[in-house]
């Protein structure tokens, strides 16, 4: 039987209990009628699974977001842990010196000159042959074009071309071409885009092996124009005697090492490169290929 608080507590002070000794008597009471009630029970098992479905959860998230960092650094790790270029002593030469430029591209790329739009006076593109999604594109301009106004710029870093400081910006085209890494500067003369698509770790590592390459060289006269001077030129690539020295080039133009890839020159005939009509022959001096009056 359970009696009202009120009698309880009257009951208490007829026996005598001291008014503090009585107060405390209620409230062990009153605590023990509220919380041993189905109601509680229940309330507490409630909070007790969600305080823990919010604990596994949270483990969960923390596990989540580890996972995604480790991949995040995976795709995008700094070069400065790792070799920024590869080596190119297998790379073929592309000069052309009607523009006054050279570059390396691996060996196994195919160059091919592309059409013409725009500003552009000259457009090459260099495709993997394995993978023809894979490619690096060279524009020569007569006007500056900014990267930033092709699409989205999804990162941004300075770099130097033949040193010239300028930044390298990949780009989402937001096109069918998706994602590229596109530099743009000024050369003497002219203005220069490279691009470089796909912008996974490796890819970007071709990208600015390619961009460390790139060399500015003196124009050559054109075709017309006088000379008293002998304008081919040579790649001073290793020989040990005569014979290991050959003439390359579209217009026998080339002095070069047989041990070295074939080099890649523009077809237009110069008569200042007729090696017989200035002397000239491509020998063996001093264990490099050179012209050798």
């Amino acid at each position: 039987m359970s009696f009202p608080d009120w009698q309880i507590r009257e009951a208490l002070r007829e026996k005598g209990w001291p008014e503090n000794e009585v107060k405390k008597a209620m409230a062990q009471s009153i605590f023990s009628k509220r919380f041993s009630t189905p109601f509680f029970v229940i309330t507490m098992i409630i909070l007790v699974i969600i305080v823990g479905l919010t604990a596994w959860g949270a483990i969960f998230m923390l596990q989540d977001i580890h996972q995604t960092s480790v991949d995040i650094a995976e795709l995008t790790r700094d070069y400065s842990k790792t070799e920024r270029y590869i080596k190119t002593e297998d790379w073929k030469t592309y000069r052309n010196e009607e523009y006054g430029f050279e570059f390396k591209y691996p060996q196994d790329w195919n160059l091919r000159e592309e059409y013409l739009s725009g500003s552009a006076v000259k457009n090459l593109s260099i495709v993997n042959s394995l993978d023809y999604n894979k490619r690096l594109r060279v524009s020569v301009n007569t006007t500056l074009e900014q990267p930033q106004s092709f699409g989205e710029v999804m990162q941004e870093k300075q770099i130097a071309i033949d040193g010239i400081n300028t930044e390298k910006f990949l780009i989402d085209f937001l096109v069918a071409e998706g994602r590229e890494w596109v530099v743009s500067f000024a050369g003497t003369e002219y203005f220069y885009l490279i691009y470089g698509n796909g912008y996974e770790a490796k890819e970007e590592q071709v990208f600015d092996t390619f961009l460390s390459t790139f060399k500015f060289i003196e124009p050559q006269l054109t075709e017309g124009s006088s000379t008293e001077e002998f304008c081919g030129w040579a790649t001073e690539g290793t020989c040990s005697t005569d014979e290991d020295c050959i003439v390359g080039g579209c217009s026998n133009q080339v002095c070069q090492s047989i041990s070295e890839e074939p080099i890649v020159t523009t077809c237009e005939y110069k008569e200042c490169y007729n090696a017989q009509t200035f002397g000239v022959s491509c020998k063996c001096l001093s264990n490099k290929c050179q012209w050798v009056e």
